[in-house]
């Protein structure tokens, strides 16, 4: 069993950010993000031009779209939300959580001069693995 640990709310978020951030650009169709999203089963991607985040596409937006009935074609900047709530990777833990919380969202991108450098999902702040 793998052991948790606790994170501290004063921990950079550099330190427990993931690193490898699936992408998408948008003009991809959705069913190739939601293909990436099933494959690496992830909650989110995150659309990006020349490593700046536009916007991001969740599960939460799958649905959406699938009550407005648009088809697998659709682009990805037609229906992502943007601009994305982001946060610097030098903020701390609490910060972070704070964003989230604010603004209701359970995936944040994190950036370093508005180069995507990782991402932080809202469970990553109650433990790391």
């Amino acid at each position: 069993m793998e052991r948790q640990v606790s994170i501290y709310p004063t921990e950079e978020l550099r330190k427990i950010m993931k690193k490898d951030v699936v992408t998408v650009r948008p003009d991809d169709d959705i069913r190739y993000a939601a293909e990436l999203m099933e494959k690496h089963n992830i909650g989110c991607v995150v659309v990006v031009k020349d490593r700046k985040p536009l916007g991001i596409l969740t599960e939460r937006d799958y649905v959406k779209m699938a009550s407005r009935g648009r088809t697998p074609d659709t682009k990805v900047e037609a229906v992502m939300t943007a601009p994305p709530v982001t946060c610097e990777a030098s903020k701390k833990a609490a910060e972070a959580f704070v964003l989230m919380a604010t603004n209701r969202i359970d995936h944040l991108p994190v950036t370093d001069s508005g180069q995507l450098v990782g991402i932080v999902a809202v469970r990553d702040l109650f433990f790391y693995w």
